[in-house]
């Protein structure tokens, strides 16, 4: 009785932030183009408010990734772009860990069937990806961008543990994550349509290109390697 109550309580938790995400038209809120719009006001309460406005972003973010809304991508480019490189790949690591565990451990717990069922077509295929390959298919999967919160979903339905979960998202992000708040950095100094084909810019993204290519051609063959 009382898993039910706490089963209960969660998706109810679940859909008040998906209710609530809708009711505000999130999905527009964060559009990049939106985000350009307004970043200079949210630039100037960052000068004028810079704790609150970094504790505030992670609270955003962790909730937000929590409940498994797809936010995590346009929200690093927004760290980049108020807070910078460094401060800002900090935050986004920090957030987006605390949030992979919520949910990872929401689909565990409270929420298994509810996964099991909404997500049957990912979890047939990552639950088999992760017993044949381990912790080195979760690594690979957040190397090439697999979607944030359907990894945390069903990841959460495996055998893996919280920690080896944490320490493997947290490395695996690291590179992806970076990319991103570096290319937020470039995106908050846009004048023109012209400056997103900027030599740096480019070089982000080839950048991730290649990652995703290593990491599909090498992973398997560490995993033989292993095997």
């Amino acid at each position: 009785m009382l898993m039910m109550w706490k089963r209960l309580l969660a998706l109810c938790g679940l859909f008040l932030i998906w209710g609530s995400a809708w009711y505000f038209d999130l999905g527009e809120v964060l559009r990049l183009e939106t985000l350009q719009a307004r970043l200079h006001d949210w630039q100037l309460f960052y000068a004028g408010h810079p704790w609150l406005t970094i504790g505030g972003f992670m609270l955003v973010f962790i909730i937000l990734t929590g409940a498994s809304l797809p936010f995590a991508g346009v929200l690093a480019l927004l760290a980049g772009a108020l807070f910078g490189r460094w401060v800002g790949l900090l935050a986004v690591m920090s957030a987006a860990g605390g949030g992979a565990i919520i949910a990872f451990l929401s689909a565990r717990y409270w929420l298994r069937d509810w996964v099991r069922s909404r997500l049957a077509r990912h979890y047939h295929r990552l639950d088999a990806g992760f017993r044949r390959e381990g912790w080195l298919f979760l690594l690979t999967m957040r190397l090439i961008a697999f979607p944030f919160w359907i990894l945390n979903l069903v990841m959460g339905l495996t055998s893996m543990d919280v920690f080896t979960f944490c320490v493997v998202s947290l490395i695996g992000l690291l590179p992806v994550m970076f990319i991103l708040v570096s290319a937020g950095t470039e995106l908050a100094q846009i004048q023109s349509i012209g400056d997103v084909l900027s030599p740096d810019l480019l070089g982000l993204l080839g950048l991730l290109a290649l990652l995703v290519l290593l990491t599909r051609y090498i992973a398997p063959s560490l995993a033989r390697r292993r095997r």
